[in-house]
Formats: C-alpha cells, structure tokens, sequence
C-alpha cells in the first residue's frame, strides 16, 4: 500500500492543529533529550496532563516533554529534535514528546529505489520514521529526501530529490522517501478525485521502476514524481485556511 492516504492524513492533521500553532508527536519508547530540562514537576497523573503543562507554561516557549509513567515525574523544556540531538537508548520509564509547527511539506515514498551520490550526511538510525526525523530535522542545509538500507539501518540524507536534476534508481536493497509540497489544489478541500489522481501516480511511479534493470534511471518515472513535487509559488498560510 502506498503512503499517499497515510501522508494525506498527516497533513490535514497537522492543518487541524495549525489554530493552535503546535501540534504534539510522540516519539518511540527509551528516547529523550538528556539534561536540558528546563521546569519540572512530580506527581502529574499521565502524559496528556504534562503535555498540557507544557502549552499552559508562560515563562518560555516549551517544545517538548519527558514523562515518567511509575513516577509521575514531567519535565519540560525549550529543546526539541529541531535543535538538539534526541538520546536514545533512554531511561524505558520516560516517554518522550515534542510540540511542532505545522509544515506544507508531507512525504512520499518510493520502495526498492534510491538516488546515488548525493548524500549529504549519513546515521546509523532503528527506523525509517527516524531517518525522517533526521532529515526533517538537519540544520547545516534543506534536507529533501533520504534513502533507508533496512538491512544495515542506514540512513542517507539528501539535499537532492527525484525531480528534473536527479532521477531515481532501481536498488531493492534502499527505500526513498522524497519530501514533497502539496501545491496548486492542495489550497482546497481534498476530494476523492484528488486523492484517486495521486494515487495513481504514485502506482505508475513504482510499477515504471519495479521494471528497469538495477541502477538504471527512469525519466518518466522522475516526470510523474516532478509533476507530484514541484514547489508552487504559495504561501503555507494560505493552506491554513483549511482549518
């Protein structure tokens, strides 16, 4: 299955949140972000509640929580994945959650594919969802796509994506998620046919790739993923207005 829906979901999520300018992500178990807590409390009876600790604190903008379910411990603090780098393994009593802005920019991935020599960083990361987090997330340039070697749980990050200047490859060993911008009709309401039309996309995207020859690029495969990727001249604010 691919991950338009899933990716849909996402966004309209996140454009439901935007009135409130943050919304929350939780992070896997035994992750956290060591010794930069910033206010504390004992006793809070579950993670909603420190949560709520955290959008009720005036004295600094908080951005992301540590929770003890067996303690009722909650830390704040001003640091999140967007300035500091998350620890992990954790102390397993801790939960960890991070407020973030909402974002135009969503995910689309493409299995068994891959770009070749256009890395810009390289993690030993445990998942797809956190090579993500590393390229949402990277400060030194704009991070557009990654490539995820399950097998060796290797995570590249890129600042190139499959459009125009960069084709993707076929190489079953790599997964390619490539960020994309919801452009043009993304302004409006998502309707079925819009989602059936990407859909279909994405389907003729990978069915074109499953066919070639390993490491050989595919243009058609690449124009489809453009017409999909192309960053319109809009403002993120005017897809706010969906909420």
């Amino acid at each position: 299955m691919n991950m338009i829906l899933p990716a849909l979901a996402v966004l309209l999520l996140c454009v439901a949140q935007s009135n409130a300018q943050y919304f929350w992500v939780n992070m896997p178990s035994n992750t956290c972000i060591k010794d930069h807590n910033d206010k504390t409390f004992s006793s809070v009876p579950d993670r909603q509640a420190c949560r709520q600790k955290c959008e009720d604190e005036t004295t600094f903008t908080c951005r992301s929580i540590d929770y003890a379910t067996s303690t009722g411990q909650c830390h704040l603090s001003v640091s999140y994945t967007g300035n500091v780098q998350i620890d992990a393994p954790c102390d397993p009593v801790f939960q960890y959650s991070e407020r973030r802005e909402p974002s135009c920019w969503t995910w689309s991935n493409l299995d068994n594919t891959c770009i070749k020599g256009q890395n810009i960083a390289t993690f030993t990361t445990s998942s797809m969802c956190e090579c993500k987090e590393k390229c949402t997330n990277y400060v030194p340039t704009t991070c557009r796509s990654v490539d995820y070697k399950a097998s060796t749980q290797t995570c590249y990050l890129q600042a190139a994506m499959g459009v125009v200047e960069y084709t993707p490859y076929l190489d079953r060993s790599f997964s390619y998620p490539t960020l994309t911008y919801m452009y043009g009709w993304a302004v409006i309401p998502y309707t079925n046919n819009d989602i059936n039309l990407m859909e279909g996309l994405h389907k003729e995207i990978g069915k074109r790739i499953q066919t070639l020859p390993k490491n050989t690029p595919d243009p058609v495969a690449t124009s489809l993923l453009g017409w999909m990727s192309v960053r319109a001249e809009i403002d993120c604010d005017r897809l706010m207005v969906l909420s």
